[in-house]
This record gives C-alpha cells, sequence and structure tokens, in this order.
C-alpha cells in the first residue's frame, strides 16, 4: 500500500510533516476540510494554514510566538523522541478574507519513517 493510500484510509484530516514542520503530504479528508492543494507541498504548516504569525518577519517558526505554538512543538517533539501524542489543544490566529479569526484544534501526531502524521481531530473557529 502507497502512502497516499495509507492516508486516505484515515477518515480524519491528516498533514504528513518533515522535521522543519514542513507539509509534505495531506490525505483527501484534509484537502476537503483545509483546502489543501498541491502548492502546500514543501511549505511551513502555518504558512499553508494562514497562520497569522507566519506573515511576521521571520515567518512560521521564527517568530516570538512560534515558541509556543502547540502545533509545531507537538510534530517537533514527535519527530524527535518517536513519541506519539493523542488530542493535544492548540490554536491558531488565522487570516481569512474577513479579517484574522481564532482556530482551535484537537491533534495527535505519529511518526511514521521520517515524517510525522498530524492528525486534526477537531476544528472549530471561536469567533
Amino acid at each position: 500500500m502507497s502512502l497516499e493510500e495509507y492516508l486516505n484510509e484515515i477518515v480524519l484530516p491528516v498533514l504528513v510533516m518533515d522535521d522543519d514542520v514542513r507539509v509534505m503530504g495531506f490525505n483527501e479528508p484534509a484537502s476537503a476540510l483545509l483546502g489543501c492543494s498541491q502548492d502546500w507541498l514543501g511549505r511551513y504548516g502555518g504558512d499553508a494554514l494562514e497562520c497569522a504569525y507566519a506573515r511576521l518577519p521571520g515567518g512560521c517558526g521564527n517568530t516570538e510566538h512560534c515558541k509556543a505554538c502547540a502545533i509545531r512543538r507537538t510534530v517537533t517533539s514527535t519527530y524527535v523522541t518517536g513519541d506519539s501524542k493523542e488530542n493535544v489543544p492548540a490554536y491558531q490566529d488565522i487570516v481569512t478574507p474577513g479579517g484574522t479569526c481564532e482556530v482551535r484544534y484537537l491533534i495527535s501526531t505519529e511518526k511514521v519513517g521520517g515524517f510525522v502524521l498530524l492528525r486534526i481531530d477537531e476544528i472549530r473557529p471561536t469567533s
């Protein structure tokens, strides 16, 4: 079974992340929910998800806000330790055409080979 086939067997949205928290792949549910497209590939997670802080000087992963980013910390921790995480609360301030809104997530991670699967267990805008 190819990685793409495996990912598409998972009913929840999944992003494949590398050691630098760049999007290396995604499944069909992620594409449907998040609007993932091929132009996401190789982009930092914050850039792909339109994180407001990723637009600051330094970009995704290099701002003061990134140190507290639960998504970045969880993906990095799983990559380094190999320990899976389940239902970790996270949030991002997302830039939308109507302005910035906060989005809350529950995320889970699992290391598979040289990548981390970032599963979005729950997503909900708060404003």
